[in-house]
Formats: C-alpha cells, structure tokens, sequence
C-alpha cells in the first residue's frame, strides 16, 4: 500500500513539473524570457508560487528545465524519423526540415530561449551537446569534421536570421534554400 501511495505521489509530482513547464513555456512565448515572473507562471500553471518553487528553486532552473525538454524533444523527434529513412545520411535532411518549419509559437519560444541563453551563457550547454552528437552522427556516415561545422555553421544562420527578421525568406526561397542545402549535402557525401 505505502509503494503505492510513493508511486502516486511521484507521478503527481511529474505531472506537476509538465504542467509548470507547459506554463513556462506559454508565458515565454507571450511575454519573452526576461519578463516571465514566477508569479505569471505559478497562475498559468494553477499552482502556488510555493508549489512552483518546491520543484523549480529560481528562475534560472525553470528556463533551464524547459531547455533540457526542448532538447529532449527535438532528440525524439529526429530520431523517430531517422529510424523509418533507409540511408543514415539521410539524417541531415531530416533535421534541415525541422528547422526549416517553425511556425510562430516555436519561434517566439526559440527567440526567448536564445535571449534568456545570452544572459547566462551557461543555459547553451544542451546545445553544445546536440552540436557535439550531430558531427558525430555526420562523421559516422562519412563526412569530415571541417565540413561537418560548415553545414552547422549554414544551419545555425538561417536559424538565427529567421528568429531576428522573421519572415525574411518567402516559402519559395525557403524551398530554393532547401534545395541548394541539400545539393551541397550531396556534394559532401561525394
């Protein structure tokens, strides 16, 4: 019975984390990083600011946990589509995509996570990660490190250009972007 009562309130507990994140992530996006309150996500997420500060102590560790989901997420994703493409080089086509479609509420919420990452540096450490595991996964398949940070360097700048001028490229010049990327993956893999 008391193994019960545990698992319940650890799954309470779990769902009470989702719920401030789903609100975090909410009031981010309206509002931006550096005018989220604690308070504006306690009410969001229909909890105390005491309930909110029981499982996330400061600021710094709510944005921090929504990076690590963000990250988390964006993982199951692409990973879930690399599983069903036949050739593992494929990958690289399967993220471009991803990151070539955000529509307006992923980009608020990305534009608030870059700016909360600028005032504390140390939020970017998933993203080294990803960066890290990504030349990995292209090194697997063949292709060199210099080339590897070149295509990462081509995507990190179209998605910074599209969180600081949204709008910038038309969805026609998103396709012919698309299509010059993946003509230069081609080429990479020669």
């Amino acid at each position: 019975m008391i193994l019960k009562e545990v698992r319940d309130d650890l799954m309470r507990r779990l769902n009470s984390k989702d719920e401030i994140l789903n609100a975090v992530e909410a009031v981010i996006a309206e509002t931006g990083s550096a005018r989220m309150s604690l308070d504006a996500v306690a009410h969001a997420a229909g909890v105390s600011k005491g309930g909110l500060l029981y499982n996330f102590p400061s600021k710094q560790l709510l944005i921090k946990a929504l990076i690590d989901r963000h990250v988390s997420v964006f993982y199951s994703i692409i990973q879930e589509k690399i599983k069903r493409v036949k050739d593992k080089k494929d990958f690289l086509e399967i993220v471009l995509d991803y990151l070539l479609t955000r529509d307006e509420y992923r980009r608020r919420l990305a534009k608030a996570i870059l700016t909360a990452c600028l005032s504390d540096p140390g939020l970017l450490e998933p993203f080294v990660k990803i960066r890290q595991d990504m030349i990995r996964e292209m090194k697997g398949v063949g292709i060199n490190e210099g080339k590897a940070n070149s295509i990462l360097c081509a995507l990190d700048g179209i998605i910074l250009r599209e969180l600081l001028q949204p709008g910038l490229f038309t969805p026609q010049e998103k396709r012919i972007l698309r299509e010059e990327l993946l003509l230069f993956l081609q080429e990479t893999y020669k």
